[in-house]
């Protein structure tokens, strides 16, 4: 530390700094460097947060739908409700891991979630049409008195999957959006230091 007049001033050879002060603007900028440099090193947890998100309840549904028995309409109906009840939490963590993405830069990591999001929008949007079909099956043969338990159920199972279609359509667009910008700064970083002085001494 420079101390002159009772004032600090910190130490810089950043270009127009004069005999080591540093401009409020310049602080600024390293205080937002500083910040960055903190989240990135939160970064690696994340990305576990996000995978413990995006796997534990898919992990949880599956046991609870085994064993198997796809020939049954009631097994179907049954195992579809479980699964759109359990999209929520792993579409946060895809949401976790793409800012975690965006954050370090990882582009293909972007590019590779924004499709994983996108193909789950594809397969949730044709398990909402084989649900909608097994519903009038088991409908068709439940007694009278359990028909309105049975349609509360439904109709939550269908709000939920219409919802993670349409979260996991929009996540698959920025997604892919943000690795295009992710892409576009690392280009206008590279020409700016091929440009004379452009690189830092």
């Amino acid at each position: 530390m420079a101390h002159s007049g009772g004032l600090a001033h910190r130490t810089c050879n950043f270009p127009g700094c004069f005999q080591g002060f540093c401009p409020n603007s310049h602080r600024r900028s390293e205080n937002i460097s500083d910040t960055r440099a903190a989240v990135e090193r939160l970064a690696p947890a994340g990305y576990v947060l996000a995978f413990v998100l995006m796997v534990t309840p898919l992990l949880e549904a599956a046991t609870r739908v085994l064993p198997m028995r796809p020939s049954d309409v009631g097994w179907r109906f049954g195992a579809m409700g479980i699964v759109f009840n359990t999209l929520v939490t792993p579409l946060l963590g895809v949401f976790i891991a793409m800012v975690v993405a965006a954050v370090r830069g990882h582009r293909r990591t972007l590019r590779w979630l924004s499709g994983a999001a996108y193909a789950a929008a594809v397969v949730v949007t044709l398990g909402l049409v084989l649900f909608l079909f097994d519903y009038v099956q088991a409908r068709a043969g439940v007694a009278a008195e359990q028909l309105a338990g049975l349609d509360v159920v439904s109709r939550k199972a269908l709000f939920l999957g219409v919802v993670a279609v349409v979260a996991a359509g929009v996540l698959g667009r920025a997604g892919w959006n943000a690795g295009r910008t992710v892409e576009t700064k690392r280009g206008s970083a590279a020409n700016l230091l091929d440009m004379p002085g452009g690189a830092p001494e």
